[in-house]
């Protein structure tokens, strides 16, 4: 699978697919039916194409479901469920369709337990998909497995398709928080505690956002325009549920990541998000003397002005001295993108 770099992943919404090769191998078992042929596969997570994603970025359950032109759940089916082994992608699924009809594909993965989502029910399916809002912080933190969806829109002809690789995308944000410290020799780092202000209560399974998405994100522009729960309050994460962590001068440590729900807090002061972490460090071992240092999220030269999913906020924590911490030469905020999706089969255009 190849991956490029944008900053947020770009198989989330509503796609329109058309173009999708002929599968002339699999014949159609009747006179109005032809054979859907696709692959499902995440979007990889930490920006490289090779080593092992974590298994919370893994698919360990998949359900396709196809709408009809008239709304009418045709196929709804969980294709893969393993909570053991999780993979990056269900490969050569074929599904038998009514052919000259409009089709709406929904995946998810990773999402049966959700609560009250209930996507066996095929009554008023789609609007409990697209309106599912219960994603919250607490899931997110005791989930095995992010929740993920997609969803295309594309014609059926009288001929087989293969719609190549189609993806899902995290209903999720993801941090990591690395520190160097740099502190003199002799001097080690303590960590015991992190925060990450302004972070939603709530985000939505599907996202809510403009009709433009698409064209933002293959334009390499951050998806800005978009919605959250009007439930969902934003709020400081907390996060001390780990023992504390010795820097010795000269050494990095690296934390595992955190997954947060999409977030959207808009600045008091003008109509852009902006974002915040606190970190809790003081000298080795003794946390009585722990301070709190608070630094905004940039890139270095513009703020962090969305958490829209699948953005990777990845943290640089470089200490020189506790006593002078400033944010351009002593504490930074580097974000950096999840990977854009390689494209389907045909041409991809917007709905």
């Amino acid at each position: 699978m190849k991956t490029g770099t944008i900053r947020v992943i770009g198989a989330s919404l509503l796609l329109a697919l058309t173009g999708c090769g002929a599968g002339e191998e699999t014949p159609a078992t009747s006179a109005d039916k032809v054979f859907l042929t696709l692959d499902v596969a995440t979007t990889r997570g930490d920006g490289s194409t090779t080593g092992e994603l974590p298994e919370a970025e893994k698919i360990h359950t998949l359900r396709v479901i196809i709408f009809d032109g008239n709304g009418s759940v045709e196929h709804n089916a969980l294709i893969y469920n393993d909570a053991a082994v999780g993979v990056e992608e269900v490969a050569d699924k074929t599904f038998e369709v009514t052919k000259n009809d409009r089709k709406t594909l929904f995946l998810l993965a990773n999402a049966e337990e959700l609560p009250g989502l209930d996507p066996t029910n095929p009554e008023g399916l789609q609007t409990r998909i697209t309106e599912y809002d219960q994603v919250s912080l607490d899931w997110l933190q005791g989930c095995d497995a992010l929740p993920m969806s997609s969803s295309y829109n594309f014609s059926v002809q009288d001929k087989n398709k293969d719609c190549g690789t189609l993806y899902v995308a995290y209903a999720a944000t993801k941090f990591t928080f690395s520190f160097e410290n740099r502190m003199p020799a002799g001097s080690s780092l303590g960590i015991s505690g992190l925060t990450i202000n302004q972070i939603a209560s709530t985000s939505y399974l599907y996202p809510q956002a403009s009709d433009r998405w698409l064209t933002e994100l293959l334009n390499g522009r951050i998806v800005t325009a978009y919605e959250i729960p009007a439930t969902a309050v934003h709020a400081p994460f907390l996060w001390e549920d780990f023992e504390r962590v010795v820097i010795p001068s000269g050494d990095t440590y690296a934390f595992p990541p955190i997954y947060l729900p999409e977030s959207r807090n808009i600045n008091d002061l003008d109509t852009e998000q902006s974002y915040t972490a606190g970190l809790k460090i003081g000298l080795g071992d003794d946390a009585s003397n722990d301070h709190i240092r608070d630094v905004r999220l940039s890139d270095g030269s513009s703020e962090l002005n969305s958490l829209f999913r699948g953005t990777h906020v990845k943290v640089k924590v470089v200490v020189k001295s506790l006593e002078q911490i400033d944010i351009l030469i002593g504490i930074y905020g580097m974000i950096e993108p999840w990977t854009e999706l390689d494209p389907v089969s045909g041409s991809i255009i917007e709905k």
